[in-house]
């Protein structure tokens, strides 16, 4: 059994590299195997989990991968140029294998597992998909017509099942963060709101947007886990000004 999970690691996450190529030889087949991609990503989590879907852990630790996963192949539309494509596809994969791997270590081999792991991951995977997200909204809104209340109707969404799993796999309750929660949400939409009607690119857009859940999503983390230090604080801060003044010196402004 120990095999099978490790193998399913491995096979699931060269799938979704092959499945990500692929498309760029046959785009037909783009929404045959984006679906097909979310079925084994289910079937891997599954696997590692002990087979049993009716397990709260199958359900929140199938959260975060699952909106990277599909926030990659909508990102994946809007993505010119055959190599950056490859590269990408390479990336993509790259965060769901580790992902994948942490949980296998977490549940099964836990003298391997090193402490914090998940909640790190989880972290990093939220604020890039996150990212992809938006971008991928903003392409449709550009491309489509997308309206911009869908967008954060189903933004809001996103947000609030990213930010619940990152405070689940770090011990916090939902009774305690909820508030938390329901705040980042807000000023996280009330800045796509804003960032909607600027003259900039839509990866500029997103970015500011993922700046900010980035900051409110570290704060809270920090805050609710007692962690009050100053020297935190001052670091989300000073990360999130320097990427926000670098990102709207060298956006291309229409």
């Amino acid at each position: 059994m120990n095999l099978l999970n490790r193998l399913s690691v491995w096979i699931s996450s060269l799938l979704f590299l092959s499945f990500f190529w692929l498309v760029l030889v046959q785009a037909e087949l783009f929404y045959w195997l984006s679906v097909l991609s979310l079925v084994i990503l289910f079937l891997t989590i599954w696997q590692l989990t002990g087979r049993q879907i009716r397990k709260s852990q199958f359900w929140f630790l199938s959260i975060s991968p699952t909106i990277f996963l599909f926030s990659a192949w909508l990102f994946f539309l809007f993505v010119e140029g055959r190599w950056l494509r490859y590269f990408y596809g390479l990336v993509f994969t790259f965060f769901l294998f580790i992902f994948l791997q942490i949980i296998y270590l977490y549940l099964h081999r836990r003298p391997k597992y090193e402490a914090y792991a998940l909640e790190n991951i989880s972290n990093y995977l939220n604020v890039f998909a996150v990212f992809l997200l938006f971008s991928g909204f903003f392409g449709l809104q550009l491309f489509l017509n997308f309206n911009i209340w869908s967008i954060l109707l189903l933004g809001g969404v996103a947000l609030f099942l990213l930010t619940f799993e990152l405070f689940y796999v770090s011990n916090l309750s939902f009774t305690k963060s909820r508030l938390a929660i329901l705040i980042i949400i807000l000023v996280s939409l009330e800045v796509c709101l804003a960032v909607n009607y600027l003259p900039t690119s839509i990866y500029v857009d997103s970015l500011i947007v993922t700046l900010t859940y980035y900051l409110m999503s570290g704060l809270a983390r920090n805050w609710l886990l007692n962690i009050k230090e100053k020297r935190v604080i001052i670091r989300y801060v000073i990360i999130t000004l320097v990427c926000l003044v670098l990102i709207l010196f060298s956006a291309k402004w229409v």
